[in-house]
């Protein structure tokens, strides 16, 4: 999934946020 390599670029906090939304 493309969040496994965004992960490596953006601060776990906002990785968290991001993944809330795409799972809704």
């Amino acid at each position: 999934m493309i969040a496994d390599m965004v992960i490596d670029d953006f601060p776990s906090h906002i990785i968290e946020e991001i993944k809330n939304t795409w799972k809704n």
